[in-house]
């Protein structure tokens, strides 16, 4: 069973941002995915005033294409839904494009979050 969970737990979230992303983890806490107990993904997200930011968000590799990433992401954003007006991606996707982000002009993704849309199909 697929479960988040948010952790300061520097050596589970270090551990999955060198397997995702190659580099250390450089924040102070993330969610975490959890396939049962195993930890296979995490975001990490800061919340300025009324925007939550994506700094990072991924999955291990091996639980790729199995729609769990997608179901971390949807998952996270309909949080944010309710509790900030803004939410920006650090980085830009075709992904979030998807949901009805737009670029903007400093390579961020923003939507204001009681505008997002989640097709069926995004996680192809």
């Amino acid at each position: 069973m697929l479960r988040i969970s948010p952790t300061n737990d520097k050596k589970i979230i270090n551990d999955l941002s060198l397997k995702i992303f190659e580099k250390d983890f450089e924040g102070d806490i993330a969610f975490v995915l959890y396939d049962d107990d195993k930890p296979i993904g995490f975001a990490y997200i800061k919340v300025n005033g009324n925007t939550a930011q994506i700094i990072k968000i991924g999955i291990l590799e091996s639980c790729r294409k199995k729609k769990m990433g997608d179901f971390f992401t949807r998952s996270l954003l309909f949080h944010f839904i309710d509790s900030v007006d803004y939410i920006e991606i650090c980085y830009v996707s075709k992904y979030f494009e998807q949901l009805g982000f737009a670029n903007t002009d400093k390579g961020t993704m923003i939507i204001k979050s009681n505008t997002i849309v989640f097709p069926s199909g995004c996680h192809k």
